[in-house]
């Protein structure tokens, strides 16, 4: 079975610098890549899966996402992750910084939301 990927023209730039997001950016994010990728619209790659997998097992005890959990998958993908697959799950993440470090605090229904499509790009193993 092979997956059709959507590329989006996202930068590293957007990617690392999130401080306008709004509340709304990452709960519209979240709620677009889930759609995408049941649909068959979006795949994650090898190293969207891992980092998915790290964030999962990292907030496996809470369920939460964190800044500091954010900030260390970002570290382990570095520029790779920034750029992999369109930066679509690196961008939805630094969008989630503002709102994990209490800046802008995110509704909790979109850090749930969040963290379920996490779950299901780690698990996913489509197209392999």
């Amino acid at each position: 079975m092979t997956t059709e990927t959507t590329k989006t023209s996202g930068s590293p730039a957007a990617v690392t610098a999130p401080a306008g997001a709004t509340p709304d950016v990452p709960h519209r994010q979240v709620a677009l890549l889930a759609k995408d990728m049941a649909e068959g619209r979006w795949a994650p790659s090898p190293l969207e899966r891992r980092m998915a997998e790290l964030l999962t097992l990292a907030a496996a005890g809470d369920g939460q996402l964190t800044e500091t959990r954010i900030r260390a998958a970002f570290w382990e993908g570095s520029c790779s992750f920034l750029q992999d697959n369109g930066g679509r799950l690196a961008a939805l993440l630094g969008d989630l910084l503002p709102q994990v470090s209490g800046t802008a605090p995110a509704p909790q229904e979109t850090l749930t939301a969040a963290h379920a499509l996490l779950t299901r790009i780690a698990d996913h193993r489509g197209g392999e």
